[in-house]
């Protein structure tokens, strides 16, 4: 008892983070300038920030963070606006994405003996 609680949705913007995975030898330095130039001026993001190397896997895994308003609508919104314009951005960029693997199981019948 005695503790505050912070209602975050009382905020007036909330952080999404959007993962982006880019190829090996890509110029990381050239991507966070293709992104931040990218959602500069989108909507319903209010500002762009940090752009951040979170691990390796198929390529360099980016967090790209986004920031907009407090409401579930403004999240996806905000999300689904990043990621459209970051795929058009970053092929006319020649930015490499780093590939998916795609595994394909084939079920084999087999009749007892």
């Amino acid at each position: 008892m005695g503790e505050t609680v912070t209602v975050f949705t009382a905020l007036e913007e909330r952080r999404s983070t959007i993962a982006l995975t880019v190829a090996f030898d890509t110029d990381l330095e050239a991507v966070d300038r293709i992104v931040e130039e990218a959602l500069a001026d989108v909507e319903p993001i209010n500002r762009v920030g940090p752009i951040q190397a979170s691990s390796f896997g198929e390529g360099v895994n980016l967090a790209v963070q986004v920031w907009h308003g407090p409401r579930i609508s403004d999240q996806s919104e905000a999300v689904d606006a990043a990621i459209r314009t970051l795929q058009v951005a970053l092929i006319e960029a020649r930015i490499e994405l780093a590939p998916t693997m795609s595994i394909q199981l084939d079920r084999h019948n087999q009749s007892p003996g």
